[in-house]
């Protein structure tokens, strides 16, 4: 059972890794866009049962917490989004890491699949697959993502 809910995660990862030469591969926006999409293509897989907040390995207080700082998280994070430092990287995928004092860890997992819903929202929930082509700055500018 374990197997099968982190393998529709992992194997996008697999996927989204073979796009097209992305610029931005291996900075804090690539990781934070392949993480989300990842988380939420696991959801998908599972026939969108339980909350997002499940699918990213929130409690819902957690969940709940992100959803209204968002704008403060986005605020932590996007500066970062140009770097491919090892300490930036961890910092907001990391579940002991706090990108603010009382922030859930894995901050970008969570920006990332805000992005990657604002995305879907946008442009159609049977959409969501082009994600995995999509050089992951125009993912975001065209997400219409705005905390």
């Amino acid at each position: 059972a374990a197997l099968a809910s982190i393998l529709p995660h992992e194997l996008t990862h697999q996927v989204h890794g073979l796009r097209p030469a992305d610029p931005d591969a291996g900075t804090v926006l690539d990781r934070t866009v392949g993480e989300g999409l990842a988380t939420y293509a696991a959801w998908v897989h599972d026939g969108r049962r339980g909350s997002p907040a499940a699918a990213l390995g929130y409690t819902e207080a957690e969940w709940t917490w992100s959803l209204a700082h968002e704008r403060e998280l986005m605020a932590a994070i996007a500066p970062t989004f140009d770097s491919r430092e090892r300490a930036d990287l961890d910092r907001i995928a990391s579940r002991s890491e706090r990108v603010l004092p009382d922030s859930p860890g894995a901050a970008g997992y969570f920006t990332g699949l805000r992005i990657v819903q604002a995305w879907v929202a946008r442009h159609g929930d049977d959409r969501w697959v082009d994600l995995l082509d999509l050089p992951v700055r125009r993912v975001l500018e065209t997400s219409g993502y705005a905390p």
